[in-house]
């Protein structure tokens, strides 16, 4: 967690990035309600298949999906709060 102007921030849930995308035309993209650095975001949800991994969004060239990887991975991390 993380505070920052008087409000408590922390990383989304895997839940609440996958709400980041949408299918159309058979295709996922992402919803286009706010700027991002094109790639892969990690969400606050781990263990996806042991200790060292935790979920991530891939927002990558208008294609969105969620993947698996390794925590000590560099991956940027998109804030929110409640």
């Amino acid at each position: 967690d993380l505070e920052l102007a008087g409000a408590e921030w922390r990383q989304p849930l895997m839940e609440e990035l996958q709400s980041l995308i949408v299918e159309e035309d058979g295709a996922k993209k992402v919803v286009p309600i706010m700027e991002m650095q094109k790639g892969y975001y990690w969400s606050g949800t781990y263990k996806a298949r042991g200790a060292v991994n935790g979920w991530m969004v891939d927002f990558s060239d208008d294609f969105a999906e969620a993947k698996e990887d390794n925590m000590a991975r560099r991956h940027y991390i998109r804030c929110v709060h409640d």
